[in-house]
């Protein structure tokens, strides 16, 4: 709907499985349990200040966001 797709930050290829639980797992739920309304607040400043748009959970999967368009 939004013509946008998860990569991989270093090599721009499709996000493997692995980055994608790590993205979804470890980085939005952990941060969303353990830091709730500070770690979307820091993800949300990161995405606006970083060359590449990269919230909290793409620094761990090492992947980035990008459109189709």
């Amino acid at each position: 709907m939004l013509k946008l797709r998860i990569v991989d930050a270093n090599t721009g290829a499709p996000a493997t499985m692995t980055q994608m639980l790590l993205r979804e797992g470890l980085g939005k739920m952990v941060l969303g349990v353990v830091a709730s309304g500070l770690g979307v607040l820091v993800s949300a400043v990161l995405i606006l200040v970083t060359p590449k748009r990269q919230g909290v959970w793409d620094y761990i999967a090492t992947t980035m966001v990008v459109s189709e368009a």
